[in-house]
């Protein structure tokens, strides 16, 4: 099974709609030609003000809310669009978490090559306001996928230090939310952008591994350096950047994980996005 991640930025301030296209088919050709079986997406967004897509253009689509429907330059509605046109059928669902750049909805995304079940989103911050850039949701799927049955989270994390929204109390309280609900699966994953750098001690990363979910990197066989930010970004604009690793996939049960290895690097397919992507092979 491959699980991939990847924070795609796809409606930035600079946004380019050529650019943009051209992302968008980088990475259905890699979903494509390494085969992948569930795919998760952050900073998946669409513009605020585009046309709606009609329901009947829609028939994989789950829907987790009703909150926010789906625009014509949706990522997620253009990379399923995609797929199809070259038979390949997932099941996925989007929900947007905020209002960005006073022009964007910026989302999450969850894609299943095989059936998703349930889909739902909730908000794991203390604000639920669409218009708070701090606000920041979860998607959860639960379906099946190579003969098994998962439940797949979608996160965006906030930031250890910020004293209005902390990591700590975020991810607190996922984990109450995900205790209730990881009974009769197979596994759980937690996957996407932590904003949890692998290297800092008794903050996000430590919180994670605290409460006994396994990071895939240290459980492969075979890996890369695994640095999925390579330079300043957002958020991280005031350190001093050589690669850090905070993009995840988790796993509630300790698994054979035989590789892990970044992509949109630049060296491993060409870079998309400030953030690169993370596959896992198990």
């Amino acid at each position: 099974m491959r699980i991939l991640t990847l924070n795609i930025n796809s409606h930035s301030r600079n946004f380019n709609k050529k650019e943009y296209e051209n992302t968008i088919n980088e990475v259905v050709d890699y979903i494509e030609k390494q085969k992948i079986d569930i795919f998760t997406i952050q900073e998946c967004s669409q513009t605020h003000n585009e046309a709606l897509v009609n329901e009947k253009y829609l028939p994989n689509y789950i829907a987790a809310d009703n909150l926010v429907p789906i625009k014509k330059d949706n990522c997620a509605f253009l990379i399923n669009k995609k797929l199809a046109e070259k038979g390949l059928n997932y099941d996925w669902t989007w929900t947007g978490t905020k209002y960005g750049y006073d022009i964007y909805d910026e989302g999450l995304a969850v894609f299943l090559k095989g059936k998703i079940n349930e889909a739902d989103s909730f908000y794991f911050s203390k604000t639920h306001d669409y218009n708070n850039w701090k606000a920041r949701k979860a998607l959860k799927i639960n379906g099946s996928c190579c003969n098994n049955n998962y439940i797949i989270y979608n996160l965006h994390m906030g930031w250890w230090d910020d004293n209005e929204e902390s990591f700590k109390d975020q991810f607190e309280f996922l984990q109450s939310k995900i205790e209730k609900k990881c009974h009769n699966v197979d596994n759980v994953f937690l996957c996407g952008d932590f904003n949890s750098p692998s290297n800092e001690k008794n903050k996000g990363y430590d919180l994670v591994k605290k409460y006994g979910w396994y990071d895939t990197y240290e459980l492969a066989n075979e890996k890369d350096d695994g640095f999925s930010v390579l330079e300043k970004i957002d958020g991280w604009r005031d350190n001093e950047i050589k690669g850090m690793r905070i993009d995840y996939i988790w796993s509630l049960k300790k698994i054979l994980v035989n590789k892990s290895q970044i992509v949109f690097n630049g060296t491993n397919r060409r870079r998309i996005s400030d953030h690169c992507g993370v596959i896992i092979e198990s």
